[in-house]
């Protein structure tokens, strides 16, 4: 009897000592992590921690991803990434609780966990950490999404606020599309006949004063998630926030109208086009040649002659990355508008269209009554990089305007045609009075690449102006491969370089 009751003692002491072991290394571990001026003792802490994986091993943890020293951050990280897998089905379960504290609890660990994990995996470009984890991601994300139709305001308020946190690095896939919808539903047939009360949190993302802004916050994150989703799904409530008071809501499910196409949106956005009191005319004309089907490309083009001038700029502008041959034809017709906006989209739609008609219509467009149209048509045939745009540019170069004589130079340069290094070093010499004009023949010499340009920017090199120097070191070491160092001795300076 003497003896067992020996033993039990001897076992219980020996429980005892272990128990204050792990305490002892618990604590040591965690006043390693707070106050240690070592880092790779903090380094080596951290795993410990990550080892315990208890509550108070975690906060510890995630207050470690602030450390000053990245390799503790990315340790501690690595660490979270493996805990939280274990801690995921009881957060998401305690989602679910009856207590509402219980509930607004979980969503707290839940953004304490993977915000700073979030923005340091980003930051630190370590992907790798999420790595087969997406799929918890996801379901953290979608039990978030619930919670924006919660019955308790505090957690709708809560679930929004980190969501919006959320939205810079998560973008959901089609298992949130369901969980959007009801959550729009729900936001959507709020009454309030009893408004809780206000609280303004100054460490929150978004400020809710009233019921109103509340909302106004959740309708933005769901349209916002609705608009990355791209779900077919979720065309029905889009449509229905295409009627929000909100400006911001109503533009985002334009947008993300466009993003997910089908036969409804287009006609939705039709209806827009058709309403002149929208307000999102050019959201609306964005996302019609996003979608790019005939139907949406033929309304664009109709667009092109409607009575309102900005109707007919944003069409134009709308058609610049739409393969139709329709399109090319209406935007060459658009270069007679009476409205130089709409002629300058015109041209910047036809200038990244790639298509043998639209090099005749730049050329023509060098004679317009405006001198921001020329400029850009000479810009875009530079860009073209065909050689029959040489003589039409070369003439531009001694255009009435300044900034069509410099967008003309330039698009020499970019033209990269040999032809063009006599006319520009009659441009870059010390005698040109504007400074903007050298800048621009410097940089276009640099562009053609011509050894006998060197000397002509060697000059410059001691050009008044600072920026013209500049210029010219840059262009020397494109031509050479040598670096120019630049003298700033009284040199002058310009805050904004402008030739006109």
């Amino acid at each position: 009897m003497n003896k067992s009751k020996n033993l039990l003692s001897i076992i219980l002491f020996m429980m005892t000592l272990l128990l204050l072991a792990g305490c002892n290394v618990e604590s040591r571990a965690l006043w390693q992590v707070r106050h240690s001026p070592n880092p790779e003792k903090r380094m080596q802490a951290v795993k410990k921690l990550g080892e315990i994986g208890n509550e108070e091993a975690v906060s510890a943890l995630i207050k470690a991803l602030d450390d000053k020293d990245v390799r503790v951050s990315i340790t501690s990280m690595e660490e979270l990434s493996d805990l939280e897998v274990k801690a995921i089905d009881d957060l998401l379960g305690a989602l679910e609780h009856q207590s509402t504290e219980v509930r607004r609890r979980a969503i707290q660990a839940l953004g304490r966990m993977y915000g700073e994990v979030f923005r340091l995996i980003y930051e630190h470009k370590r992907f790798d950490l999420l790595s087969g984890k997406e799929a918890y991601v996801d379901r953290v994300g979608v039990g978030l999404i619930e919670k924006l139709a919660d019955a308790d305001y505090c957690i709708r308020k809560a679930a929004c606020d980190l969501l919006i946190k959320w939205s810079r690095w998560w973008k959901p896939d089609s298992t949130a599309a369901q969980p959007l919808i009801r959550a729009y539903a729900a936001v959507a047939s709020e009454s309030f006949t009893q408004s809780p009360p206000v609280i303004v949190d100054p460490m929150s993302e978004a400020v809710y004063r009233t019921p109103h802004d509340r909302r106004r916050a959740r309708y933005r994150v769901i349209i916002d998630l609705m608009m990355e989703t791209a779900d077919p799904r979720l065309v029905p409530s889009l449509i229905d926030a295409l009627a929000n008071e909100d400006f911001t809501v109503s533009d985002l499910a334009t947008s993300a109208l466009g993003r997910i196409g089908g036969d409804e949106a287009v006609k939705a956005l039709i209806s827009m086009l058709d309403d002149t009191g929208s307000h999102h005319h050019y959201t609306a004309t964005q996302a019609l040649a996003n979608i790019g089907d005939s139907a949406a490309i033929e309304r664009l083009i109709e667009a092109l002659d409607d009575e309102d001038v900005f109707i007919r700029q944003y069409a134009a502008s709308a058609l610049d990355d739409v393969d139709d041959r329709r399109a090319v034809d209406a935007l060459i017709k658009a270069l007679d508008d009476e409205s130089c906006q709409v002629r300058g989209a015109a041209v910047f739609s036809l200038g990244v269209i790639r298509d043998d008609r639209v090099l005749p219509a730049l050329v023509e467009a060098l004679d317009d009554d405006s001198a921001h149209v020329r400029a850009s048509a000479a810009y875009f045939l530079g860009v073209t990089g065909d050689a029959r745009a040489f003589k039409p540019l070369r003439r531009a170069m001694y255009d009435d305007s300044s900034i069509v004589q410099e967008s003309a130079i330039r698009a020499l340069g970019r033209l990269g045609d040999g032809r063009a290094f006599q006319p520009l070093i009659s441009i870059s010499t010390l005698s040109h009075r504007k400074p903007g004009m050298r800048i621009a023949a410097a940089g276009a010499l640099g562009e053609l690449g011509d050894p006998r340009a060197v000397p002509y920017l060697e000059r410059l090199l001691a050009d008044e102006y600072l920026e013209v120097r500049h210029a010219a070191a840059n262009a020397l070491w494109k031509i050479t491969g040598r670096s120019y160092e630049v003298s700033e001795e009284g040199a002058r300076t310009f805050p904004n370089v402008c030739s006109h």
